[in-house]
């Protein structure tokens, strides 16, 4: 990932902000490496690597959000400060 620290923490929240990517946590999660040439982080925009590791999330209402494996960390961690 190029961001920083804090930018990927405020593009995430902007992101949850304006409905992109949920405000609630997944029901169900799902880590792996990469084997797709050009996927994209639900989190950061950017593209995610090919053989780096990925989280899938299942979100009601929400298809094909995958992050990257410290992107989803920051997206959860957002989700909870926001719900609080």
């Amino acid at each position: 990932m190029g961001l920083s620290e804090p930018e990927l923490r405020q593009r995430i929240e902007e992101r949850i902000l304006d409905g992109r990517i949920p405000r609630r946590l997944p029901a169900q999660r799902w880590a792996g490496y990469n084997r797709a040439p050009e996927r994209t982080c639900s989190g950061c925009g950017e593209l995610i690597a090919p053989s780096t590791v990925e989280v899938e999330s299942d979100v009601e209402g929400f298809a094909n959000l995958v992050f990257h494996l410290h992107g989803e960390a920051v997206w959860e961690a957002a989700v909870r400060r926001l719900t609080k």
